[in-house]
């Protein structure tokens, strides 16, 4: 996954269609905003697809075929974001364990000159429940 890191981070954040945050804006509530690395996708399908995949396959194999299966090269990605978590949109089960399915707002990206905002894209993400595989 390390290799596909870095170029991933780079064209998810091309992809949002960022933009630097000028002096005159007003700043988004950043109240309970957290950071975290991890696989973002455009959907709530595409993030369940790739939490689906994962337990056959290694992550860039399954982030890899859930965009091949969107048309979009863009659709998943790996990215350190600051964001909001919303919704708890779905559960996936699978041999790695339960992945909850989260809508999540996201403010900033990580890119290779630094953080640059972002005015709340929402994305999803298959977050991983430690301890709850029984």
């Amino acid at each position: 996954m390390t290799r596909i890191g870095p170029i991933a981070a780079v064209l998810f954040v091309s992809a949002l269609g960022l933009a630097a945050a000028r002096a005159d804006e007003q700043p988004a509530d950043t109240t309970g905003v957290q950071v975290g690395k991890g696989v973002v996708c455009d959907t709530e399908q595409q993030a369940q697809r790739f939490a689906s995949l994962i337990a056959e396959h290694e992550p860039g194999d399954a982030l890899s075929t859930v965009n091949k299966e969107a048309d979009n090269p863009l659709a998943c990605g790996l990215a350190t974001v600051a964001f909001k978590p919303g919704k708890h949109v779905g559960d996936v089960h699978n041999d790695k364990g339960l992945f909850k399915i989260m809508e999540i707002k996201i403010f900033a990206a990580a890119t290779p000159d630094g953080w640059r905002t972002v005015d709340g894209a929402t994305q999803f993400a298959a977050i991983p429940v430690e301890g709850l595989d029984i």
